[in-house]
């Protein structure tokens, strides 16, 4: 009655000679709790380097210390292109100190975006100050 089921093992090893003909659970079993410690195991959080921690926090003060300098400038434009930047740059940087104990990879990514969106403010203000 059992055979040809997945857990026949000689579906897998040729020579190998099944003498009772009742299905397994052994093999089932055995794959089920395979599979429990398998989503057991990407359900947890992400391992936290504190190397990585360290650094986000660094790069977080570097573009908290940019973004402020930026809205010292920014402020003279309002309701401009540059104020949409500026408030996509403050929502990056939000959600960069929200995740950064958890996850400081994202918090990285999130403030690395964040810092190449403020150093394209920059270049466009130094090309329209040599343009003048």
């Amino acid at each position: 009655r059992g055979a040809g089921l997945w857990d026949d093992p000689s579906g897998v090893f040729p020579g190998v000679v099944v003498e009772d003909d009742l299905p397994s659970w052994y093999l089932t079993e055995r794959v089920i709790e395979c599979l429990i410690l398998a989503a057991d195991s990407v359900g947890e959080s992400p391992i936290r380097s504190p190397l990585l921690l360290e650094e986000a926090t660094h790069l977080l003060g570097e573009a908290d210390q940019l973004f402020s300098k930026e809205q010292l400038e920014a402020s003279q434009h309002e309701n401009s292109a540059i104020q949409q930047t500026m408030h996509g740059i403050q929502v990056k940087l939000s959600r960069a100190r929200q995740v950064l104990q958890e996850r400081p990879g994202t918090s990285q990514a999130l403030v690395l975006e964040a810092l190449r969106d403020l150093d394209q403010l920059a270049v466009a203000r130094q090309d329209a100050v040599r343009s003048v």
